[in-house]
């Protein structure tokens, strides 16, 4: 499945995004899956997982922290295209491990992650 396709678990009912598999933690059946109310990536059987529709995730600057030091969200960066939610894209370990003045790794659902 592609990065950033959301997805519901059909076991468990609960919605998640696919993230890229850096580290080659799944099996060749898996996808690496991060959950709602959760900030790091589980490996889920393919089977288990239904594609679904969700509203695209559009940050606000003011709302994600933009400006706010260590309250910023760490996902959300700039580019010619304007503002950006990278949370579940192939950046998203490259903007985990890299050393900014933003902190916040939300584990709230979009748009609730916008806590400002």
């Amino acid at each position: 499945m592609k990065v950033g396709t959301a997805v519901l678990n059909k076991e468990t009912g609960i919605k998640g995004h696919i993230i890229i598999d850096s580290f080659r933690c799944c099996l060749d059946e898996e996808e690496l899956v991060v959950y709602e109310n959760t900030n790091c990536g589980l490996g889920t059987n393919r089977n288990l997982l239904e594609v679904i529709t969700e509203e695209p995730h559009i940050p606000d600057i003011e709302k994600c922290g933009a400006g706010k030091g260590e309250e910023c969200c760490i996902f959300i960066t700039v580019s010619g295209k304007g503002f950006m939610c990278e949370r579940f894209s192939e950046l998203r370990d490259s903007l985990i491990f890299k050393t900014m003045n933003a902190k916040r790794d939300p584990i709230e659902p979009y748009p609730e992650c916008m806590k400002f």
